[in-house]
């Protein structure tokens, strides 16, 4: 139509240009450059920033006033948090927390501080981000398959219709718990039948599989298994029946370049090394499975058949109190590049384990659990709060209870 067009992203560029205006992806400059690991709203941010450099005179807001998305899209994209990635998700937190601390009829943002306050969060940590309002926005397009309204939710003034929007969101993300937990456990049940010795890369299909989910699953396999993972979900309705589904790495292996080499058999493909998107022909997917595999193998690594557990610090009971979390929260944000530091507490007990079904917070009931339970050791006599997500109470380890609980 004869539109100039400038395109933002920071996906794998494709192997010809398309012919537009402008092209803006890090993965134009060099591994090492600080800006190589942005993601899509950094971006688009940086774009932003050059405008307000080109025409200072046009901007009628502060740049830094657009750091809290800049902040949700870095943390929530799992993009690696160093150099110039790190030092935006930090003052994108800062302001986040700002804006939360006003009155709701004041805050900039009123729809992403009422998905603060369902998540009971408060913008001044990470993990309210990767945790509360990641799962949060992305729930929308995983369960509906439309983020636009999204958008609404970031940016409009209305209060009343920002907490329309934050409710719809919040229920469509226990819709998506319930979801992910049913094919996480279809899948788990699909791998007690796989010979992980002989297999490099997990590749599972299943026509019932709800393809919004599959990503986040695909990463609990990948993390658990340590191997490369695809889930696809088939649908054999259609003239030519397609697989769609994602796929997720582990440290290592270019997750990308390991689909990619096999595009012959692809419909589309598209992602970055830890990430990526696809859809094939069903009758492709053992042929498929095959050929990815065994590119691994010629591939110069090691995965190995049972991940060794590491932990970063050793810990007593006693040791976990607010001076600890003092000193682990200067090293956030925490993400890619800079993982959650993992403490050991040895030879603990656990005690008055209890697991529930999850609400919602209209007061239903989700098909999703999560343990809580006290945990302590003979470092001191109080004991600890906890809880496992996920799990129900026979899967806490069984062992001796403490003499006495505070």
């Amino acid at each position: 139509m004869g539109i100039d067009l400038i395109i933002t992203d920071h996906h794998v560029l494709l192997a010809e240009r398309p012919p537009v205006t402008a092209i803006i992806n890090p993965r134009y400059l060099p591994a090492e450059h600080p800006l190589f690991h942005l993601s899509g709203v950094a971006v688009a941010y940086k774009l932003i920033e050059a405008l307000y450099q080109a025409m200072p005179d046009v901007p009628q807001q502060p740049l830094e006033d657009l750091l809290d998305l800049v902040a949700i899209g870095l943390i929530a994209d799992l993009v690696q948090l160093s150099g110039d990635c790190r030092y935006l998700a930090q003052m994108g937190i800062k302001k986040l927390h700002a804006d939360f601390k006003k009155a709701p009829q004041s805050r900039r943002r009123p729809g992403v501080g009422k998905l603060l306050e369902l998540c009971q969060g408060n913008g001044d940590r990470p993990t309210d981000i990767s945790f509360g309002l990641g799962p949060r926005i992305n729930a929308v397009s995983r369960i509906h398959g439309d983020a636009s309204f999204c958008v609404e939710l970031l940016t409009s003034r209305d209060i009343d219709r920002c907490l329309e929007l934050a409710e719809a969101a919040e229920l469509a993300n226990t819709r998506r718990k319930a979801l992910q937990k049913n094919v996480a456990a279809d899948v788990n049940e699909k791998l007690t039948k796989l010979d992980l010795s002989t297999t490099e890369i997990i590749v599972l299909d299943d026509p019932q599989w709800h393809v919004g989910v599959l990503g986040l699953v695909a990463a609990e396999v990948a993390q658990t298994c340590d191997r490369p993972t695809i889930l696809l979900s088939t649908d054999l309705d259609e003239t030519q029946p397609l697989a769609r589904g994602s796929a997720r790495s582990v440290a290592g292996i270019d997750l990308y370049q390991l689909v990619k080499s096999q595009a012959q058999l692809l419909d589309r493909f598209g992602g970055h090394p830890f990430a990526a998107g696809l859809s094939l022909p069903v009758e492709n997917i053992p042929l498929f499975t095959e050929a990815i595999n065994q590119q691994l193998r010629t591939m110069e690594t090691v995965v190995t058949a049972t991940p060794a557990l590491s932990a970063d610090l050793v810990v007593t009971v006693a040791e976990l109190g607010k001076e600890l979390f003092r000193q682990l929260k200067l090293l956030e944000p925490c993400g890619m590049g800079n993982p959650v530091p993992k403490l050991l507490i040895e030879n603990c007990w656990f005690a008055n384990p209890w697991n529930k079904n999850i609400k919602d917070f209209q007061g239903n009931k989700v098909r999703y659990i999560k343990t809580e339970f006290r945990i302590g050791d003979d470092s001191t006599e109080i004991s600890f709060n906890g809880v496992w997500w996920g799990h129900y109470k026979e899967d806490i380890p069984q062992g001796d209870v403490m003499r006495s609980w505070n």
